[in-house]
Order: C-alpha cells, then structure tokens, then sequence
C-alpha cells in the first residue's frame, strides 16, 4: 500500500513489497505536494517488468522499491476547487518492456504519464440523451424533452467539459481516502508505445529460420533459387506438377 512519503523521510522499500501497492490518497494530510514510490508488480503490471524495465527505470533517476521490481515514481500537486472538488495534477514515471518491432528482443522505454484528475465532491453524472431536434406535432412531448435537456444543462458544473469523465473520480466529502491506483494503472498503459525498435538499424529474424540476424547470419537466402521472374521458387510449384502428370496419366 504506497502512501506518500513526508518531505523529510521516504517510504522503504520493505514497507512497500510487505502490502498490496495501493495508491492511496489522504484528504487531510496537511501538504499540497504528494509523491509515492511503488512499482509495476505492486500495480499489476508484472508482464510488464523485467531487467531491461528495472534497468531503464533507474537510468530515469527513478528510486529503486525492490531488487526485482520496476520503480514507479508518482507525484502530483493537489489544489482546490469550487464545491469541495480537488483537482490532482502530476505525472507518473516509469519504465515498461515492450517488444522490438523488429527482432521482438525484450526493450526497456522510459514512460512518461501526466495526468489531471478532477476528485468531484458530488457524484458523476452521465447523460444518457442529447436533445438534437424538434419532433413536429408533439409539442407536449418536445416540451418535455427541452426541460428534461435544461435541468440536466444546468446540474453540469461549468467546468465539466474540460476533462474527460475518465479523468473524474467520485470523492465524497465524508470520505478520508481514496484508492488511485486503477487509474495510474490505466494512465501508464496509455502510454504504452505501439512501435518501437532495440536500435534504429535493427536486422531483424529470417522469416524463414528464424535467425536474429542482429547476433548471428543464416544462408537460407542462399539456398533459395529464383525463377524465371526472379521470385523465390517455392514446394507448391511442383507439387502441382505431379499432380498434372497423375491426371494425365489417369485420363
């Protein structure tokens, strides 16, 4: 369970691997700059870890929680909104694994998650029907919708449309804490990069052998013979080819 550290002393790796990872944040702890250490494994992201993440990760500048875990730093400045909203702006650093384009080698990418979370005081409301025209001959109804689109109108805050409803969390005034750590989770697996090469002149595997040309050479290029239109001649050519000569030979 990561809470934040004070300003003066972290928490300690052991503390951290001894409970479930939780990012939990504390209303009334009496600081506007919080920044917890936790990892991907204590997150749930475990498939994500390895030694190139840990590796990277520590290049990042990002303390180490554990000898086998990938580090996470978060951190993030809390400021108040109107009606008892906390606003949470920060980011969430790390370092993930991801597969080479190319050869699929294991490759460590520093990542790097900014966030804005809005905790809401009241909760979250979704509108479920948007009023886009005027049905002709049904005034009662028409009226009936205009109200219903005006009262919900007016129960949006004004500042509703600036965030994604992804990006709010109900925090009722009552409540003391509130676990953030699905949606650091979620805010570090968007960041995850579709494409990405070990090195940019990376050789890639033999489609054929499967040989990581970047450690070692294969000589099925050299055993493959062309054809009359310069195309590899492949086994299907003359397996159809006895199978005319059977025909033939049966009609």
């Amino acid at each position: 369970m990561a809470y934040p550290s004070s300003d003066n002393e972290r928490s300690t790796s052991s503390s951290l691997t001894e409970t479930s990872g939780q990012v939990l944040f504390q209303r009334h702890r009496p600081k506007t700059k919080f920044q917890y250490a936790s990892s991907l494994e204590q997150l749930g992201l475990a498939r994500l870890s390895s030694t190139e993440s840990r590796e990277a990760a520590v290049a990042m500048g990002i303390e180490e929680v554990g000898d086998q875990e990938t580090p996470v730093c978060i951190g993030f400045t809390v400021t108040k909104e109107g009606r008892g909203d906390l606003r949470l702006e920060g980011a969430a650093d790390t370092a993930l694994i991801v597969p080479c384009a190319r050869c699929a080698c294991s490759v460590g990418v520093p990542i790097e998650g900014p966030f804005n979370l809005l905790l809401t005081a009241k909760p979250l409301r979704v509108v479920g029907r948007t009023v886009v025209g005027i049905v002709r001959g049904r005034k009662d109804q028409e009226l009936e919708d205009l109200e219903e689109a005006e009262a919900m109108a007016g129960a949006l805050d004004d500042e509703a449309y600036d965030l994604d409803l992804d990006d709010k969390k109900y925090f009722p005034p009552e409540a003391a804490e509130i676990d953030l750590s699905e949606y650091i989770r979620q805010t570090i697996l968007l960041k995850v990069p579709i494409r990405v090469l070990c090195k940019e002149d990376c050789k890639g595997l033999c489609i054929d052998c499967g040989a990581d040309w970047n450690k070692q050479s294969c000589s099925c290029a050299q055993k493959k013979k062309l054809n009359n239109t310069g195309a590899p001649k492949t086994n299907w050519g003359s397996d159809l080819a006895q199978l005319r000569d059977r025909l033939r030979k049966e009609s």
